[in-house]
């Protein structure tokens, strides 16, 4: 409005072209023309900070008196401490708080018996509450129990995850391997309803038959990002893990046969077992004599022995455990919520084995997909 009425232009024309009424125009401009023989006063002074620090003051709204504040700071903790507080310390039997409740528990202690539901809403989302919510979490024991081990091993993995390509090029391969256990095939009794315009999506039917179940053991090279053959069975004993983890080597080995090799994998009982330190053993070449006995003596002595063993840093195979509770350190998690997303989460099938065959099916295409992607990452680089 200032800078169009510099130009000459009048109230009217000046109201059309900012689209405001003429007389909020006329009192902006009355505004600034008070203030202006000051205005021009500093700029002639040179004072240009001041200068602009009062066209900014003539220039913004007045302070506004509006309804004053119904609540107090007190009166907003005593909302999120009741929000952030367990139901049963007041003799609720709720699990969780919704707004009516927390309402009837501060009328009860008196401490604000006319409170509204809309009031309590704003002050949660004020504050970034959602008590009604529930979202699952898991901890670590290791980060308690033991700090500096945790940290020792996440450092380790996340050192092996950060260079994996550098690795790589080195003639060090990197597997991720783990298993997704209880896959179940349940049919729905109805087919599925997919979405229409204007209705409502009922994909799925609430009755179902249980058709079994199915154990996936899934191993991946970290930095190419291609997958092994995966492993499907009925359980996940440890002759299971043992057949998968030995299916993995091989593929690996078939085309690095010089390279070493680093398995990353949690702390699952399997994964220690005497099984997988005879097989790398026989891996490596090496006399299996001196082993020892199982939970007697030796490398086969105990659960530690054989982690020590499998962890040695000499091996041309060693294994690198992510710290307990800790699986998001381990990178074929990554592929099991691409598999669930994309594929198991609305899948209809009546067989194990027609399971067996999708999940074959859908690990090819994604292998052959991220060739393609880097096929296509190769042509659109520059060339260096």
């Amino acid at each position: 409005i200032i800078l169009l009425s510099a130009t000459g232009l009048r109230n009217k024309e000046i109201a059309k072209q900012v689209n405001v009424d003429r007389k909020n125009v006329g009192r902006w401009r009355r505004r600034f023309l008070d203030r202006l023989d000051f205005i021009n006063d500093l700029a002639r002074r040179q004072d240009y900070k001041n200068c602009s620090k009062a066209i900014k003051e003539v220039l913004s709204d007045k302070k506004r008196t509006g309804r004053p504040k119904k609540f107090s700071k007190e009166d907003h903790d005593s909302v999120t401490a009741v929000a952030c507080s367990n139901p049963a310390s007041y003799d609720y039997p709720i699990s969780s708080w919704s707004v009516r409740s927390i309402a009837m528990v501060l009328a009860k202690l008196k401490i604000l018996p006319d409170i509204s539901k809309s009031s309590i809403q704003r002050i949660l989302q004020r504050n970034q509450l959602r008590p009604h919510k529930l979202r699952y979490w898991i901890h670590s024991p290791e980060k308690h129990q033991d700090p500096q081990s945790f940290i020792q091993k996440a450092r380790e993995c996340s050192s092996l995850l950060k260079s994996a390509e550098d690795l790589y090029e080195k003639g060090v391969q990197i597997i991720s391997i783990d298993e997704k256990p209880g896959i179940s095939i349940l049919k729905p009794v109805y087919p599925d309803l997919f979405p229409l315009p204007g209705r409502v999506d009922r994909k799925r039917e609430m009755f179902y038959e249980r058709r079994g179940t199915i154990d996936l053991i899934q191993g991946v090279n970290v930095a190419m990002g291609d997958l092994f053959t995966p492993y499907l069975n009925a359980h996940h004993k440890e002759k299971d893990f043992v057949k998968a983890l030995s299916q993995c080597l091989d593929e690996q080995l078939e085309l690095t046969p010089e390279d070493e090799i680093i398995v990353i994998c949690d702390n699952f009982s399997t994964h220690f077992s005497e099984g997988v330190v005879r097989l790398v053993c026989e891996y490596l070449k090496m006399d299996t004599a001196s082993l020892g006995v199982k939970n007697h003596s030796g490398i086969l002595k105990n659960k530690k022995t054989r982690a020590r063993f499998l962890s040695d840093p000499g091996h041309k195979i060693r294994f690198v455990y992510t710290p307990k509770h800790a699986s998001w350190l381990n990178p074929v998690e990554v592929y099991f919520s691409i598999l669930q997303r994309r594929l198991l989460k609305g899948l209809l099938v009546e067989q194990v084995k027609e399971l067996e065959e999708i999940i074959f099916k859908f690990f090819k295409w994604y292998n052959e997909k991220l060739k393609q992607l880097e096929q296509k990452i190769t042509l659109d680089s520059p060339v260096n």
